[in-house]
């Protein structure tokens, strides 16, 4: 899956430079704002910078030819290097971030925060181009009084039919399907409605979904959770091309260090981490709480819904009970919400 989409996005990318070079188009700017968070003292900044970002409709229902072709345009976005950016957060706070070779910024702001508002908005200006407001907002999520826990939930085969473990399969279905068209578990959005509020209905639990897709594809997960009315949350994604430069030995080492990111967000609140056991979110999952052994409440873990032969279920619970921390496996959400 990553080596297709890597290959697909160095493809379209080329062309497009080809296109530039004969035709000299005009670079027009576009920064991606992804949903972010925070507390009252610091605000973690998602962002993107890139030329020619094409204006993708994934709202309403299309032919699954049309779908491919808004997918592919995301992968000719081209990043903007080393790009210094504006960022005004409330009226009197502003900081300057820069992007990475990748037009990536993830940065970790120091901010005045009374924290009176559930989610703030940050704008964006260009140092190039001073004064001039960028398209984007970003929101920024953060607790307040009635959060009790942090929620942090896998995408694929967790709350997504994807059969991540195909790369054919998962390929067919993010190209060819749309959101739309796209399958949750049918108890998950319920579910997962019901942890955000708590047993009192009155609760303002955050969510975070950790994922292993590219960003590239960030619009397409972001309606697919808007349109089975998963709770909002945070979307965190992975650059697939970064990722293979640092060549952890940790399979999908980017979920580990996006997690302790948040833990070290919010250390004054439980965890429960949820995913399945399709890929490594197990191993990962008890990682995290070997290193942050009194912040995991629960760990839940959706069995391989095509494949009953997994045998390793043993194991992973045999290490997070010498751990100390509850980990569950489910076939559907349903059979252990009573317990949370």
């Amino acid at each position: 899956m990553k080596t297709f989409f890597n290959f697909l996005q160095a493809a379209l990318i080329g062309l497009l430079k080809l296109l530039r070079g004969s035709k000299r188009l005009a670079k027009s700017r576009s920064l991606l704002a992804y949903t972010s968070y925070g507390n009252k003292k610091q605000v973690r900044l998602l962002a993107r910078l890139v030329e020619a970002h094409p204006q993708i409709d994934f709202e309403n229902r299309q032919s699954s030819m049309k779908h491919f072709f808004q997918v592919a345009r995301l992968f000719f976005m081209h990043p903007v290097k080393h790009s210094l950016i504006k960022v005004r957060f409330q009226p009197k706070q502003s900081f300057e971030i820069s992007t990475n070779d990748f037009g990536f910024s993830n940065k970790l702001l120091l901010v005045e925060n009374e924290g009176k508002e559930k989610i703030q908005k940050v704008d964006f200006f260009s140092e190039d181009l001073p004064g001039r407001l960028l398209n984007s907002q970003a929101k920024v999520i953060q607790p307040n009084q009635d959060t009790h826990k942090i929620f942090i939930s896998d995408v694929d085969d967790t709350i997504l039919v994807s059969k991540a473990t195909n790369f054919i399969s998962l390929a067919l279905k993010t190209l060819f399907l749309p959101p739309t068209k796209r399958k949750s578990f049918p108890e998950a959005a319920k579910v997962y409605q019901k942890l955000k509020h708590g047993k009192s209905g009155a609760e303002n639990n955050l969510f975070f979904y950790v994922s292993s897709s590219t960003w590239d594809i960030y619009p397409l997960l972001r309606e697919f959770l808007k349109l089975n009315r998963f709770p909002e949350g945070v979307l965190l994604l992975q650059n697939v091309k970064q990722e293979k430069q640092k060549k952890s030995k940790i399979s999908h080492s980017h979920k580990l260090e996006r997690i302790q990111e948040i833990i070290e967000m919010y250390p004054e609140y439980k965890i429960e981490l949820i995913g399945d056991a399709g890929q490594a979110d197990p191993m990962i999952y008890l990682e995290i709480a070997s290193r942050y052994p009194k912040m995991v409440d629960k760990i839940l873990i959706r069995k391989r819904w095509w494949d009953s032969n997994f045998t390793d279920e043993d194991s992973y619970l045999k290490k997070a009970e010498k751990l100390g921390v509850e980990m569950h496996y489910f076939s559907s959400l349903d059979e252990i919400y009573n317990e949370f």
